[in-house]
């Protein structure tokens, strides 16, 4: 087992902590980030690392990342079959509490901050929530 992580050693553990506990709780409710197939996620923006998660009977999570230190706009090709996204679904940011329509058949634009993540749940249609 490994060692508990010493919070206080840092002047900014709180934010750490908090931002730690949300992403293990995020991954504790959703079982397709511990154990489901890796499918890499075409980014217009070299800078930006995009994947999701999918595991058959769980919703699909897409998983991106922003390696830049400045703000960008990038545009997701979302259209591999298996992650069966098409115009009108939605996807829920976990992160940021946010949900954005995919507005074309796997096509989705967003805007990202410096060394931003964000992970969203890909909602089933006629779904309102996560």
């Amino acid at each position: 087992m490994a060692a508990p992580i010493d919070w206080n050693g840092n002047p900014d553990s709180a934010l750490y902590r908090e931002t730690y506990t949300t992403l293990a709780g995020i991954r504790a409710r959703h079982p397709a980030l511990r154990s489901g197939s890796l499918i890499g996620i075409t980014s217009s923006d070299d800078r930006v690392a995009a994947f999701a998660r999918v595991l058959p009977g769980e919703q699909t999570m897409l998983i991106v990342i922003n390696f830049s230190d400045s703000a960008l706009e990038t545009r997701l090709d979302l259209s591999p079959e298996s992650l069966e996204v098409s115009g009108g679904r939605s996807l829920s940011d976990l992160l940021e509490n946010a949900r954005f329509t995919v507005p074309s058949p796997g096509s989705f634009t967003l805007m990202m901050g410096p060394y931003q993540p964000r992970i969203f749940l890909l909602l089933k249609p006629n779904t309102s929530s996560p």
